[in-house]
């Protein structure tokens, strides 16, 4: 499964932004990043934040040294996400990977349109775990029905 950005990031133009992290200079020694047009962010605290999911964030801030005439305020890396991100990136874009999500849009993706589209089905009617079963089964039925008569006349 891709993450939110990860087309985006693929782009020529997001590869050469200023906006990429991966074309800041990062000073180990200071633990600071520099902009790409010479703005300093230094390592200020660590910011711990708990998700809406009660998940708790361990996020590095960096602030700028001239706040007031810098192109942002601050920096916020979370290192767990960016090594989860890096790590899902190499992998889909592995021949295997690569290989996996292509076969995706071919074998799931259409099934979904269809029964956007022709069954105009977008939102379940009913809550619960069972309910849902039971109803999303019955529109997986309507749509193997409707293929099914297709190819039949």
């Amino acid at each position: 499964m891709k993450y939110a950005m990860f087309d985006k990031e693929q782009k020529r133009r997001y590869t050469q932004s200023a906006r990429n992290l991966g074309n800041w200079y990062y000073n180990g020694k200071e633990d600071s990043y520099t902009h790409p047009d010479g703005w300093c962010y230094r390592f200020r605290p660590i910011k711990h934040q708990k998700t809406e999911t009660d998940f708790q964030e361990e996020i590095k801030v960096y602030y700028a040294d001239e706040s007031e005439s810098a192109p942002q305020k601050g920096l916020y890396m979370n290192e767990g996400y960016q090594h989860l991100k890096n790590k899902e990136c190499q992998a889909l874009l592995s021949p295997q990977g690569r290989q996996i999500f292509a076969q995706r849009k071919i074998d799931v993706e259409p099934v979904f349109g269809q029964i956007k589209a022709c069954l105009g089905y977008k939102r379940g009617n009913l809550r619960g775990m069972r309910q849902v079963r039971i109803d999303m089964g019955l529109v997986l039925m309507a749509n193997k029905l409707l293929k099914y008569n297709k190819r039949t006349t």
